[in-house]
């Protein structure tokens, strides 16, 4: 599970990172980062209601993705806060395609140290 001190859970937060944060793509998701303050980096997940309509469906792929996040905690760089979005496709697909992906965008937004 990813720690407290890894997530991203006020309502301000978010609106910051999507106001001032630049962003990238891949195939499944997009992400928008922005620097913090704080030693830590923060990370949020979105998932529409375009992605499923079910819960089940939505609350798995945010699953996943935080697995994926606490995995490479180690080797991400620290100090932003983070929010990805799942695109639709991204309701079909495996965990090691949502890791690939997931990994790929982290490279694209330069946060591996």
């Amino acid at each position: 599970m990813l720690p407290l001190k890894n997530r991203l859970k006020s309502d301000r937060d978010y609106k910051r990172v999507y106001k001032i944060g630049s962003g990238q793509g891949s195939r499944f998701f997009s992400g928008k980062a922005v620097k913090n303050q704080l030693p830590d980096s923060r990370y949020g997940f979105v998932i529409d209601l375009r992605v499923s309509k079910k819960a089940t469906v939505r609350n798995l792929l945010k699953r996943r993705m935080r697995e994926v996040i606490q995995a490479n905690l180690a080797v991400l760089r620290q100090g932003y806060d983070i929010v990805f979005r799942a695109k639709p496709d991204a309701a079909a697909a495996e965990l090691e395609e949502i890791k690939r992906d997931l990994e790929y965008l982290l490279r694209k937004m330069n946060l591996f140290r």
